[in-house]
Order: structure tokens, then C-alpha cells, then sequence
């Protein structure tokens, strides 16, 4: 019987400690407290005038503007978009996605936001999407 009783504390114990750090991790993750946190920027590669944006102009855009801001590294990954347009036309077009872990502080969003405008205003885009979330990383 003490057998018993001691391989169920054991189980009660480990339990416990397993949905603290769950939890805990939710906690953080949920709140961004000190945890990275995952954002993907979509640029679009289609000027207004139809016109795209060459690969050259892409990989400066990203030297002046986005590498200065993430030197703790980054993804790119090339992708073909579509969007319905005000017309009701379907717009197709090349896009590059840009993903980046990157700490929850006022500084990394304001080098986001920075970026952004940054290309809307250089290339005459209407938009830069951006998607945030809150992943579990594991290195």
C-alpha cells in the first residue's frame, strides 16, 4: 500500500508541475511578457502603374530598411499573391513575405510600423499586411 501511495504522489507531483509550466507558458505567451513573439509582413511586388519591383530594388529595400532593424536575423520567402480589387477584379501578384521573431518592446513595433510606411510610400503600395502571433518556440 505505501508502494501505491507513493507512485501517486509522484504522478500528482509531476501532473502539478506539468500543467504549471503549461500554463506559465500560456501566460507569457499570451502576453507577449519577454517572450518572442512572430510577425510576417507582406509586401506586394506590383506598382500602381503595373510595373514591378525588381529584385535589385527588393534587396536594397531590404539592406536599407528591414536588415538594420532585425540584425538578429529574418526570413524571406518568396510567394505569388491574390487579392480582389475595388473593381471586383481578381489581382494577382508576385509578393515576398517577411518573417521575423523578435521581442515584444515598443522599439521592435515601431521599426514594423517603420517599415511599412516606408515601402507603401517608396513603391506607391496601398498596403503592407501584417500578421502577429503569439507561437510556443522551441531552439
Amino acid at each position: 500500500m505505501r508502494e501505491v501511495s507513493r507512485r501517486l504522489l509522484v504522478i500528482a507531483i509531476a501532473g502539478t508541475l506539468f500543467c504549471a509550466a503549461g500554463c506559465e507558458t500560456w501566460t507569457d505567451t499570451e502576453a507577449g511578457n519577454g517572450s518572442l513573439i512572430k510577425t510576417e509582413l507582406y509586401f506586394g511586388l506590383c506598382r500602381p502603374d503595373e510595373s514591378t519591383i525588381s529584385e535589385v530594388e527588393w534587396e536594397a529595400f531590404v539592406d536599407e530598411y528591414i536588415t538594420p532593424r532585425f540584425k538578429e536575423g529574418l526570413t524571406i520567402v518568396d510567394a505569388a499573391g491574390q487579392w480582389m480589387g475595388e473593381n471586383g477584379e481578381l489581382v494577382k501578384e508576385e509578393t515576398k513575405i517577411v518573417i521575423l521573431f523578435h521581442r515584444n518592446s515598443g522599439d521592435k513595433k515601431a521599426a514594423i510600423e517603420y517599415i511599412r510606411d516606408k515601402y507603401k510610400g517608396l513603391f506607391g503600395q496601398e498596403a503592407v499586411t501584417k500578421v502577429t502571433s503569439y507561437p510556443q518556440i522551441d531552439f
